[in-house]
């Protein structure tokens, strides 16, 4: 939780500088260190630099993290957040494509 809030702090500064950020998502309770002396630095190239998460979808993962979407009132206030952090992405087609990607996560149309 530290290293993610550390990360989220840090793509704020980076992207009000100008910018494009992308995360490495590795596993839980791993550091670059520890994932490299377990697997190798070519597994590192390979699972996880080469597999980097936009700012904005690492943003969302970490937001539906905090609610029980298997809930009514935990997906609904998961959705409410999550187009409240789309509609401030300053790319039209960014904004388009996780609005389509969130209506259909939850069988919504895109309209509502």
């Amino acid at each position: 939780e530290a290293g993610q809030s550390a990360a989220e702090k840090c793509i704020t500064i980076l992207e009000r500088l100008g910018c494009r950020v992308t995360v490495a998502d590795l596993p839980k309770g791993m550091d670059p260190d520890d994932y490299m002396t377990q697997y190798g630095g070519e597994a590192f190239q390979q699972r996880i630099l080469e597999q980097t998460l936009s700012s904005t979808r690492f943003r969302l993962n970490r937001l539906k993290n905090k609610y029980d979407i298997r809930h009514e009132d935990g997906k609904l206030r998961y959705i409410h957040e999550a187009l409240r952090k789309i509609a401030v992405l300053r790319k039209p087609t960014e904004r388009e494509h996780f609005i389509k990607e969130l209506a259909e996560e939850f069988d919504y149309s895109r309209d509502t």
